[in-house]
């Protein structure tokens, strides 16, 4: 795993968007980031831990806070909760002799009272759904949780790892997640779980006598059933009978005419509501003959009576407009002088007469204009009368005969007192019919419940007999499973011992190295030792003797301290990134030479260095420039609290291509 770029968005003291590239070569491993204390170096470091790992994290900044509160206190001060914070991390992993491209995008808000955290994996340029899901499981395929702390670790955890008691236990830690161990102790556990599952409770014995009662609960239970369906028998032919009984009163109810008595009081009331409609129908009719309706059968007359009526009204029509026309002539003759008036009063006089009707004949009618209207709307009335007449006739026709068949019916129907013992008998046979279904069916349900009953005594007994059956071969079973899980305890045990003690040898081996290359005083230590079952560190000198580690000097307890993370880096393998934050701490001048000749530059592939300028200072920096690929400045403003990552370092790197 070789990491690429990291990006913040206000986390922490950095506000906005924050670039740092941070792809190495082979020869140039380093990338060095420049900062007080205070500017974000530990942002830094957790912002990688955090963005991987999650609620996991080791991050040193959240000091026992919930998770929640970490991530809320990670938002810059100056940006709003509510648009939150976000890290993102590209990294390449050599999977399968194929290099591929990880995006890691973690970001967080607050929504009203709650914390929002989402994660987004993008594989090789596509986003994943089922990495973003699953991310915690994959990441501990790629770098597990605990072989990250041997590579992400900072000046405390190097100062804490100069007590012998906590190299220990950062060893013992190692060891485990590095072989697996804590699978195979997990296996043992599981193992004598298993063994605690063979235990056989009860006995033979116990298992015959239950065989035994069931057999005669079986027993009982079919007996039982045998009387119930019996009994059901019995009921089924007596209901047979009474159905027959019944059948035979309902034919001779029905043929004294039962039917008709019982629908005596409907046919009634059809028949009442049959007169009605018959008398309202007589009604109508009535009031329409006397109306229009009886001119149809004078149709002719009214036709002449009509062209009558035409004829005078035209010529009273015309002689209204000759008498009009004379009113006006005579105005107009008034008008003109006199000598003028007698050509023109011949001609009016003929014009006048020319209008008169001609012929019009003997007028013996004489209708006012009230009669005349009437008149010529008779037509229409008679054909709607008798349009209505005659659905009031098919009504009246239907309604007569319903009534008349009604009538008939309730002609047919007996006397009370002559159907009395018909509705009795039928009665008394219905009764004992019902009777008998209802016993009938509570004896079909008794001997379902008792075949249920039967059934599960049956499968009661086939249980326990089989159970009989597989007690012996239980027993035997589970003796076996006892002696083969002891037999691969045993093994698991045997194999953990031999694991450890051959990758100790290795970390051992390492581990000195490490520390030979660190030390000034190469003839100090010639041998070291790990104790497979403490994981305690043995020193050597040349001669043999043990050297107490508490003895050595602070520097040199801390120089061993790394040369422990360098060896145990150096076993885990793999192309996994060094991130040390604060690195030299109270180291002196000459071991710090040490650390910046020997051990950054060779550290791994790719080394990010967190350093205040006290620790890699200008000396410091000209020694260690070959090494280094990029240089990062944490510039920090006292007045805005924030901070803003700048390529280059407090001092300029006499090295070409850097930035």
């Amino acid at each position: 795993m070789l990491l690429r770029e990291l990006v913040l968005h206000d986390v922490g003291v950095y506000r906005g968007r924050q670039i740092l590239p941070l792809t190495t070569t082979p020869d140039r491993p380093v990338v060095l980031i420049g900062g007080l204390n205070g500017c974000g170096k530990t942002t830094l470091l957790d912002s990688l831990q955090l963005v991987m790992y999650g609620s996991r994290a080791r991050c040193s900044g959240r000091a026992g806070r919930s998770y929640d509160e970490f991530l809320r206190s990670l938002i810059n001060h100056k940006a709003s909760a509510a648009d939150g914070a976000a890290i993102r991390l590209s990294f390449d992993v050599e999977l399968e002799g194929f290099t591929h491209e990880y995006i890691v995008h973690r970001s967080w808000r607050v929504v009203g009272k709650k914390l929002r955290e989402s994660l987004e994996v993008r594989l090789d340029g596509r986003h994943s759904r089922s990495l973003s899901e699953g991310w915690a499981e994959h990441v501990e395929e790629l770098l597990p949780l605990e072989i990250a702390s041997l590579f992400f670790f900072d000046g405390e955890k190097i100062e804490a790892l100069a007590d012998p008691e906590r190299a220990a236990a950062v060893v013992r830690t190692a060891v485990h997640s590095l072989l697996g161990i804590g699978t195979l102790d997990q296996l043992r556990i599981d193992l004598v779980a298993l063994q605690r599952r063979q235990v056989v409770p009860g006995d033979d014995e116990a298992g015959e006598q239950r065989v035994a009662q069931l057999g005669e609960e079986l027993k009982d239970a079919q007996a039982q059933l045998d009387a119930v369906a019996l009994s059901r028998g019995r009921l089924e032919v007596q209901h047979n009978k009474a159905e027959l009984d019944l059948s035979k009163a309902e034919e001779a109810f029905l043929r004294d005419g039962g039917a008709l008595f019982e629908e005596r009081q409907r046919l009634e009331h059809e028949y009442a509501l049959a007169t009605d409609q018959v008398t309202s129908l007589r009604s109508d009719l009535q009031r329409l003959a006397d109306g229009v309706l009886p001119l149809a059968l004078v149709g002719q007359l009214v036709v002449d009576l009509q062209a009558q009526a035409d004829v005078e009204g035209s010529t009273q029509r015309g002689e209204q407009l000759v008498e009009l026309l004379a009113q006006r002539d005579q105005w107009l003759l008034e008008q003109l002088p006199s000598h003028e008036r007698l050509d023109l009063a011949v001609a009016l006089q003929e014009d006048r007469e020319r209008r008169l009707p001609n012929g019009g004949g003997l007028r013996y009618l004489e209708l006012s204009d009230a009669a005349w209207s009437k008149l010529t709307l008779t037509d229409a009335a008679i054909a709607q009368d008798r349009l209505v007449a005659a659905d009031r006739l098919r009504q009246l026709s239907d309604a007569a005969n319903r009534a008349t068949e009604l009538e008939q019916q309730l002609a047919g129907v007996p006397a009370e007192d002559a159907i009395a013992a018909r509705l009795q008998d039928r009665e008394v046979k219905r009764l004992a019919h019902a009777r008998l279904g209802g016993m009938l069916s509570m004896a079909a349900d008794e001997q379902e419940r008792m075949a249920r009953v039967r059934d599960s005594c049956r499968e009661k007994l086939d249980k326990a007999q089989a159970d009989l059956l597989r007690y012996a071969l239980r027993r035997e079973d589970a003796q076996r499973v006892v002696e083969h899980s002891e037999r691969v305890r045993d093994t698991l045990a045997a194999l953990k011992d031999r694991l450890i003690e051959g990758h100790l040898s290795r970390i051992e081996v390492a581990t000195l190295d490490a520390f030979g290359k660190l030390m000034r005083k190469k003839d100090l230590v010639v041998d070291l030792r790990i104790d497979p079952n403490t994981f305690g560190l043995t020193l050597r000198r040349s001669d043999g003797t043990e050297i107490d580690p508490s003895r050595l000097s602070a520097g040199e307890r801390q120089l061993l301290a790394v040369a422990l993370l360098w060896g145990l880096a150096r076993v885990a393998g793999g192309r996994i990134p060094t991130v040390v934050d604060t690195p030299l701490g109270r180291l002196d001048s000459s071991h710090r030479r040490q650390l910046v000749d020997a051990y950054f530059p060779n550290a791994g592939d790719q080394v990010l260095l967190l350093s205040t300028d006290e620790e890699i200072d200008q000396p410091l920096l000209s020694r260690l420039a070959p090494a280094i690929s990029h240089a990062y400045l944490l510039e920090h403003s006292e007045t805005e609290h924030e901070t803003v990552a700048t390529a280059g370092y407090w001092w300029p790197l006499e090295v070409r291509n850097v930035a």
